[in-house]
């Protein structure tokens, strides 16, 4: 091949010409990397918030289902006070119980009358007793047979 004699200016302007084409190929490859870091990027983004709206809705599913469980708990206290101890008194109802006898207690002490014999009569006989008769149950009114 026979060589081409080019004058100063046209092989600098050669020069020009391919660094402003290679400068575009450059760009032009900058450019197409950008867009599909761009789209990397708001793919991560995208698979990222996906995961965190799963983890709230799990968080969110759990902390439900644990008040849930808490108010199932408290409520079935309420519909059922002597929960896990079915047949028994809980130990308040007992207090209870024990404070409201203990004044008839006293009232069978005074009148000298045996307290148990007066509470197992009561409470054989209480259920048939009449309304209006129930006060015949009282100590003082109660005659111990034996």
């Amino acid at each position: 091949m026979a060589k081409i004699c080019l004058s100063p200016n046209q092989a600098l302007e050669e020069r020009l010409s391919n660094m402003h084409e290679q400068l575009a190929g450059a760009t032009s490859r900058l450019d197409q990397t950008e867009r599909e870091l761009d789209l990397e990027r708001a793919t991560r983004e995208d698979i990222i918030r996906a995961e965190v709206e799963r983890r709230m809705a799990e968080a969110e599913k759990r902390i439900r289902e644990e008040v849930e469980s808490e108010f199932a708990d408290e409520r079935a206290m309420k519909e059922n006070p002597k929960g896990a101890m079915p047949g028994m008194l809980l130990f308040q109802e007992i207090y209870a119980v024990e404070e409201m006898i203990k004044p008839f207690f006293g009232s069978c002490k005074v009148k000298g009358k045996n307290p148990e014999r007066w509470l197992t009569y009561v409470l054989y006989h209480i259920k048939d007793t009449k309304e209006e008769d129930l006060y015949k149950l009282l100590p003082e009114f109660w005659e111990d047979i034996n």
